[in-house]
């Protein structure tokens, strides 16, 4: 299962691409880390120290977040990018899905749960798992065969509720995890 979640990073298997990220690496963690500390940038913005500063953070695709109201079309937009339905894809007028779903290349569709994404030593998703099981289990990797896929990755959020629903009803911090996804994007459609 991990060769499933290597598509969602660019192939470092060519020696080139490895000691240039191990070399951002090491630039990362000996020239700048220490000016993070030093002037608590840590404190208003999430940088890298904490678990994207590895090789499968740097190595990962660029991602493009979904993210808005339910039922304004997210899913519906990645369908018609994709030109194809995929697992795990739920398109209805009402809430209908509370999952977040990592869209990645494969040569089958495979759903993956949060638990095993999360869980595998290298995956770019690891630190995910400090949001809980409740949000583990509101996650899913789906791989799906697209050339679009080839190039990024894509992440569909479900639909953001209004008013206590937000909080009460999701069993974890809904917001923090936005936050993860939101930092490690490319782009974010709102």
């Amino acid at each position: 299962m991990d060769h499933v979640l290597s598509n969602a990073s660019i192939n470092v298997e060519d020696k080139h691409s490895h000691e240039v990220i191990t070399a951002l690496i090491q630039l990362y963690s000996t020239k700048v880390m220490h000016l993070e500390k030093l002037f608590n940038f840590n404190d208003f913005y999430n940088t890298l120290i904490g678990g994207v500063c590895d090789e499968a953070g740097f190595s990962m695709k660029p991602t493009v977040f979904f993210i808005g109201a339910y039922s304004t079309g997210k899913t519906t937009f990645i369908k018609n990018l994709l030109g194809k339905s995929y697992p795990e894809m739920n398109i209805s007028p009402e809430p209908s899905s509370d999952k977040f779903n990592v869209i990645i290349n494969g040569d089958d569709d495979i759903v993956l749960s949060g638990a095993v994404a999360t869980g595998l030593p290298g995956s770019p998703f690891n630190t995910l798992s400090d949001f809980g099981l409740d949000f583990v289990n509101k996650m899913v990797t789906t791989t799906v065969r697209s050339s679009i896929l080839t190039k990024i990755n894509l992440i569909d959020s479900p639909g953001i509720l209004s008013g206590v629903k937000q909080s009460i009803n999701r069993g974890y911090d809904f917001c923090a995890v936005v936050r993860w996804f939101a930092h490690r994007s490319d782009l974010i459609l709102l």
